[in-house]
């Protein structure tokens, strides 16, 4: 009886933790660092998908180098990756003194057609 609580229990906490990341996840990964600024990429290539951007960010909240991932991605077309790595280029996130001189995040960018 004992075993079936501890199962339970840890399941509850794995279920718990996966909608707090759900409800929490705007796209914008860079620790506990938010966005303050977020420009809508242009979209003005064919074609649709995802497109995952992995970014470096300096202490001050300025994203230093955007690149993006094939990982996490559903497109490779090159027009997309080159607007969403633009836009992450202009995005601003809190500056944070204690940060590492690069912190390492990802914005995940959508282009879809309506």
């Amino acid at each position: 009886m004992n075993f079936f609580k501890r199962i339970k229990k840890a399941i509850l906490k794995v279920v718990f933790f996966a909608i707090e990341i759900t409800e929490n996840n705007d796209g914008y990964q860079l620790g506990s660092r938010k966005s303050i600024s977020r420009p809508k990429q242009i979209y003005d290539c064919n074609g649709e998908g995802v497109v995952d951007v992995r970014i470096w960010v300096d202490k001050s909240g300025i994203v230093q180098n955007a690149k993006g991932e094939v990982s996490g991605s559903t497109t490779s077309l090159s027009c997309l990756v080159r607007r969403a790595e633009e836009a992450a280029f202009k995005t601003r996130f809190e500056g944070d003194p204690m940060a590492t001189d690069l912190q390492v995040g990802s914005i995940r960018y959508n282009f879809y057609h309506l």
